[in-house]
C-alpha cells in the first residue's frame, strides 16, 4: 500500500510540475526546442522496437559543434546559445516529421532516422552540412545503422526492456566513437 502511495505521489508531483512550467518543459529542451534527452529516448527505444518488427532500417546520428568551447570564450555564451539554436533549426529543417530530433547534452546532438538506410543518412547529413555555414558553425557527424538480432529471437525476446535500452546505448556508443574519428579527421585535414 505505502508502494502505490509513493507511485501515486510521484505522479501528483509530475501533474503539478506540468502544470506549473508547460507540458514542453518536460518533452524540449528549453534553449534549441528539440527532444530532450529522456525523451528522445523512450521515443527511440519504441522506435526501435517497431522497426526491428517490421524489418525497417534505422541509422542513429551523433552531431558535435567544432570549435564550441573557442566560440563561447571569444563571443561569449549568448553568441554560443544562439550557435546553438541555429544548428537545431538547420537539423529541424532537414528532417522529416518521422524523424526523431534531440539535444544530447552541451553541443551534442541526436538524431534517429526510422525507414533510412546509411547511404540515405549520408544524404541527409550533407545537407545539413551544407546549410551549416549559414549559420558560420560547422558540426562532426557520426552515423550507426541499426544491426537487429535474428527476427526469431526477437520475437522471443522482443519486450525485453533492458535489451532494448542496452541495444539503444550501443547504437549511440557507436555513432559517437564516429562522430570522434569525424572531429579527429577534421581537425588534421
Amino acid at each position: 500500500m505505502i508502494g502505490l502511495f509513493r507511485k501515486m505521489s510521484n505522479f501528483f508531483k509530475a501533474v503539478s510540475f506540468v502544470l506549473r512550467n508547460g507540458a514542453n518543459t518536460v518533452l524540449y529542451d528549453s534553449l534549441t526546442e528539440l527532444y530532450g534527452l529522456k525523451i528522445f529516448k523512450e521515443f527511440a527505444l519504441k522506435t526501435l522496437k517497431l522497426a526491428s518488427r517490421k524489418n525497417i532500417s534505422v541509422c542513429l546520428v551523433m552531431a558535435d559543434l567544432n570549435s564550441f568551447k573557442q566560440l563561447n570564450d571569444k563571443f561569449g555564451h549568448l553568441r554560443g546559445d544562439r550557435a546553438l539554436k541555429e544548428v537545431a533549426e538547420v537539423f529541424k529543417k532537414h528532417t522529416r516529421e518521422t524523424d526523431i530530433v534531440g539535444r544530447y547534452g552541451g553541443d551534442e546532438f541526436i538524431i534517429l532516422l526510422p525507414g533510412t538506410s546509411l547511404s540515405d543518412s549520408f544524404k541527409i547529413i550533407e545537407k545539413i552540412k551544407s546549410s551549416l555555414p549559414e549559420t558560420g558553425i560547422s558540426c562532426s557527424f557520426g552515423i550507426a545503422e541499426a544491426k537487429f538480432p535474428d527476427s526469431s529471437w526477437l520475437r522471443q525476446n522482443s519486450s525485453a526492456t533492458q535489451f532494448w535500452e542496452k541495444f539503444l546505448t550501443d547504437l549511440i556508443s557507436k555513432a559517437d566513437k564516429l562522430l570522434y574519428k569525424d572531429k579527429r579527421s577534421a581537425k588534421v585535414g
